[in-house]
């Protein structure tokens, strides 16, 4: 297992409310290991627990790259952080099909 997901694996187990933790979770399985499942399931927890703005962008970008492009822009329009620049960006980037992996 790759250090930088062991040590996120382990913040989470240290502190299982640790926000900051599931979010390191969620963007490695999606950036590093295309584990997009693991990844919304990470999001979701880290969402639970409170998620920042980059916490809604990085679910709704997996959500979309699972090809479900209308429940990632539902999510961004109903989540706290609508006016937050991530938020914006990543809406913007599921409309022009960004995240689309042609399925």
């Amino acid at each position: 297992e790759p250090r930088a997901l062991e040590c996120y694996k382990k913040a989470s187990t240290l502190d299982p409310t640790c926000v900051e933790a599931w979010e390191g979770i969620g963007y490695y399985l999606d950036v590093c290991d295309d584990d997009l499942k693991g990844a919304e399931k990470a999001f979701r927890k880290a969402i639970e627990l409170g998620g920042t703005p980059d916490c809604y962008a990085g679910l709704a970008r997996v959500v979309a790259q699972l090809g479900r492009a209308d429940e990632a822009r539902e999510l961004l329009r109903e989540c706290p952080y609508t006016d937050d620049e991530a938020v914006a960006e990543m809406i913007e980037e599921i409309e022009e099909g960004v995240w689309d992996r042609g399925s």
